[in-house]
């Protein structure tokens, strides 16, 4: 039988594939044991909190906000301030809807606001809730 390697090179290969091994065994444990843990905090981990502070602010100021809608706001004579107090409705679609009855007269029905640029059945159905339609005399 041929020999590829000498005794002292077969030697080092072993040494050198337990090594590798046993680094191998060590890194494996340590993730173990450090998954356990806490992670430790990070630059990404503190801005990550703070974007979740701040959605939360958000969320708090948006609840406030459609808890002033509770109370209907009638379209045919509501101001741009007014409208955008609506829910999804922010100042850009209020002036939209501003603008068109402006334009095209008082409002007939709520289902008519879908003429309006931005405004189709879903936004339609979500601000129905908060919106009435009375003509002004």
């Amino acid at each position: 039988m041929i020999d590829l390697f000498t005794k002292q090179e077969r030697l080092l290969i072993l040494f050198l594939l337990f090594g590798i091994l046993f680094g191998a065994g060590l890194k494996i444990l340590k993730v173990n044991v450090h998954s356990k843990e806490q992670p430790p905090i990070t630059k990404y981990r503190l801005l990550e909190e703070k974007i979740v502070n701040k959605a939360n602010e958000i969320d708090s100021l948006m609840g406030s906000n459609q808890a002033l809608t509770q109370q209907q706001i009638n379209i045919n004579n509501a101001t741009v301030n007014e409208l955008v107090k609506l829910p999804q409705v922010g100042p850009v679609l209020a002036k939209r809807i501003f603008e068109y009855r402006k334009e095209n007269g008082e409002f007939k029905n709520i289902s008519e606001l879908t003429k309006v640029r931005g405004i189709g059945k879903k936004k339609l159905e979500k601000i129905k809730p908060f919106i009435i339609v009375k003509k002004e005399n």
